[in-house]
């Protein structure tokens, strides 16, 4: 079990990677692996907020990072970087390898009118059963414990990923939904 460490939703930091990235760095606590259709998926829950990583069968790869602490990257690896205010403020879409389109949204709002979104996205967790992650981290000063969920699934074409995250000392809750498709005429 991690210890507990004051995090808060504007620590967050939104990293999108093409190729390698040195895991090791970010604290692992959970993962499964899953083959689909684009790929192979590795979902992990980190000890600051979430990793995703797919691996192409041509041998791309790309990360999705949303965490509270700072991410080394290799030169020329970042497709984007900010904070999650700026995912927030804009269309998060972009066009990778020429051939994958990704979009992610995100929400913040306030932990007391999120409970019954969170019950529901959770019990939608378990309807498509492709990989399914949940980690209560310690909660400290008289606060529930703060939780990251993460589900990956296929939708048609398109895989996804949802991802809730609780600040339970901050008062608010992060929802994320990422999606990423083959353009037509894309390579698999």
């Amino acid at each position: 079990m991690v210890k507990y460490k004051e995090q808060t939703v504007d620590d967050l930091q939104f990293h999108l990677v093409k190729g390698d990235l040195d895991t090791s760095q970010l604290q692992l606590l959970t993962t499964k692996m899953k083959q689909f259709s684009l790929g192979c998926i590795e979902a992990s829950i980190i000890g600051a907020s979430h990793s995703i990583t797919l691996k192409m069968p041509d041998g791309e790869i790309l990360h999705e990072v949303l965490a509270c602490c700072d991410v080394t990257v290799e030169e020329g690896r970042i497709a984007h970087f900010g904070s999650l205010d700026e995912i927030l403020a804009s269309d998060m879409r972009f066009e990778l390898f020429g051939s994958l389109e990704y979009k992610v949204l995100s929400e913040v709002v306030d932990f007391a009118t999120a409970a019954d979104r969170i019950a529901s996205t959770k019990a939608a967790f378990s309807d498509k059963p492709n990989i399914a992650l949940q980690y209560d981290f310690p909660g400290e000063g008289g606060y529930p414990p703060s939780q990251t969920y993460i589900k990956v699934y296929q939708n048609g074409d398109a895989l996804e990923w949802q991802t809730i995250h609780t600040y339970s000392n901050d008062g608010k809750v992060v929802f994320s939904h990422t999606t990423i498709t083959q353009k037509q005429g894309g390579r698999a």
